[in-house]
């Protein structure tokens, strides 16, 4: 049995390749809203200690793991890797291809958020945050000194979460990412946003069309740079390589 984390574009791209070719396995998503229009024969949703890691690959007898969890799922790979090396089991990272850094004086990127209130930057409101409900926490220092709009998905799950870190719901803005420049670049002026901020998540998080908008109005855009794999671990980046 082949155990699956995905959530991700490459992970519904790897659970529909193993679902073709007939090979068994378990679909694990983090979030339940995750699953939402899936169809595979085994799925399950929650996070994994390793404690739990470990009873689940003994329970459902994994010999394989893909991990294509989102890029900066750090505690999740962190996790998955270091059980699969402790019980031997294969592990292979489907990792998701990263743009070309670029030079711009209005594309910043930044090791970790701390930098963002630092002397070194300057961050000016009203701020667009497109960095995933998760970050709204770390972000804190910023939303209590400026305004701070963060978009995230519209699921039930997400807005509970963005309250309980105490955001108000009037700073949510619902939806999935923009598909066309011209979208964001909207929203972008309806809220008069002076600076973006987001996560280095390639072409799949939208990267692209966050870039040539921030280049377009002159906007800076605050990149949090994507983390290393650590260790030596099997990489691939399509399907071709799975």
């Amino acid at each position: 049995m082949i155990l699956l984390f995905g959530g991700t574009t490459e992970g519904r791209l790897a659970a529909d390749n193993l679902q073709r070719k007939g090979q068994p396995f378990i679909y694990s998503v983090k979030d339940s809203g995750a699953l939402h229009g899936l169809d595979y024969a085994n799925m399950r949703y929650g996070a994994l200690n390793p404690e739990g890691l470990e009873a689940f690959i003994e329970e459902r007898h994994i010999r394989k793991v893909i991990d294509a969890a989102h890029p900066f799922a750090v505690q999740l790979h962190k996790t998955v890797q270091e059980v699969c090396n402790r019980k031997k089991i294969f592990y292979l990272r489907y990792c998701r291809p990263s743009l070309d850094r670029i030079q711009h004086e209005n594309i910043r990127y930044v090791q970790n958020w701390e930098s963002l209130w630092s002397d070194k930057f300057s961050i000016k409101g009203p701020v667009l945050a497109m960095s995933g409900v998760n970050t709204i926490g770390h972000l804190k220092p910023i939303w209590e000194k400026e305004e701070v709009y963060f978009r995230i998905l519209d699921r039930k799950s997400s807005i509970y979460k963005a309250k309980k870190q105490g955001l108000s719901e009037s700073n949510l803005i619902l939806g999935r990412p923009e598909s066309e420049v011209e979208e964001l670049l909207k929203l972008i002026g309806d809220l008069k946003i002076r600076s973006l901020l987001t996560k280095e998540s390639g072409k799949e998080g939208g990267l692209h069309i966050k870039i040539k908008a921030a280049v377009k109005t002159g906007t800076p855009l605050f990149i949090l740079e994507r983390p290393e794999i650590p260790g030596e671990v099997i990489q691939i980046y399509d399907l071709q390589d799975l």
